[in-house]
């Protein structure tokens, strides 16, 4: 009986090992995604909708937006395809505040601050 209770006990703490950096069986994300998925972000007269599956859909002056997100190295990095004014692959470092997200320019200068709701 011991050596079975042992081989339960043994076994629960290798898949608890396993499963690394789990809480309520999700594995932890990053900082930037946990802020911004399933949320939208605004800055000026645009509206971002960042979707957990990874998607952007939103609204600008020059159309709606459309595109993909995801979060590599610490950066956030877009792929926007629509409008075609706004087109194009970019990663930038961010930082994250209260409630809004500052995009940083290569050097660290802040270029734009977007409010996250």
């Amino acid at each position: 009986m011991k050596l079975q209770t042992l081989s339960i006990v043994t076994g629960a703490g290798l898949f608890l090992a396993a499963c690394g950096d789990m809480a309520g069986g999700q594995p932890e994300t990053d900082p930037v995604t946990r802020a911004l998925s399933g949320n939208t972000m605004t800055f000026g007269e645009v509206s971002i909708e960042v979707n957990p599956d990874g998607t952007l859909a939103g609204e600008t002056p020059d159309g709606d937006l459309a595109g993909r997100w995801a979060v590599r190295d610490g950066q956030w990095c877009d792929t926007i395809v629509e409008p075609e004014a706004y087109a194009g692959t970019t990663c930038m470092d961010v930082e994250l505040g209260d409630g809004e997200i500052t995009f940083l320019d290569a050097d660290g200068t802040p270029r734009n601050t977007w409010q996250i709701s």
